[in-house]
């Protein structure tokens, strides 16, 4: 298994179990890793190596649940013998306190945000294709040329069906929010 060293992790984000905030890596001892999340109030985690699942290349990921977090906030590093005796165990990796093991990069979004923005983009192509779908008559009355005419009574049906797809699509009915349309594109 590939692995890289501590210092590689300074200034990285830190994250937990299910997406768990541990906030940004400032620094790390023998043992710990020393992180900081808040801007305004500043919050000093020192989380054991030896909790450290890998880095994915942008992310330090450990197995810290949210409910264990509290349990690491501290204004001071622990002594090494503490985090050793604690939390070391038989399956820790033996070079955990100068490597860190690389792992497959995952996805540490906000899983909130990336629905927004989803419904939102689903709605605007909805609003987008009704418009069309009010805008083709005109420009079709408005057309000299017969078969210009046919190919935007044409194109009016393809935009037809494509209102019906968007309107039936799983993932619209898979989002809690529903589909509505959105009168104003932006």
């Amino acid at each position: 298994m590939n692995s890289i060293d501590w210092n590689d992790t300074v200034k990285k984000e830190a994250r937990g179990v299910n997406d768990y905030d541990l906030g940004e890596v400032q620094d790390f001892g023998p043992t710990y890793v020393h992180t900081q999340r808040g801007i305004a109030t500043k919050e000093q985690f020192y989380i054991p190596k030896y909790l450290v699942e890998g880095y994915d290349g942008s992310t330090l990921w450990f197995n810290v649940a949210e409910t264990q977090g509290p349990e690491f906030i501290r204004t001071s590093p622990p002594t090494d013998v503490d985090y050793r005796t604690k939390y070391r165990t038989a399956t820790s990796r033996p070079d955990i306190e100068s490597r860190i093991p690389v792992i497959a990069q995952r996805y540490s979004g906000n899983k909130r945000l990336a629905k927004q923005l989803l419904v939102k983009e689903m709605k605007d192509l909805l609003s987008a294709e009704n418009q069309l779908v009010s805008a083709i008559p005109k420009m079709a009355a408005a057309a000299n040329d017969p078969q210009l005419k046919q190919s935007f009574q044409n194109h009016l049906e393809q935009t037809r069906q494509h209102v019906q797809r968007l309107q039936q699509d799983r993932v619209y009915k898979c989002l809690t929010s529903p589909l509505r349309e959105n009168h104003a594109l932006v």
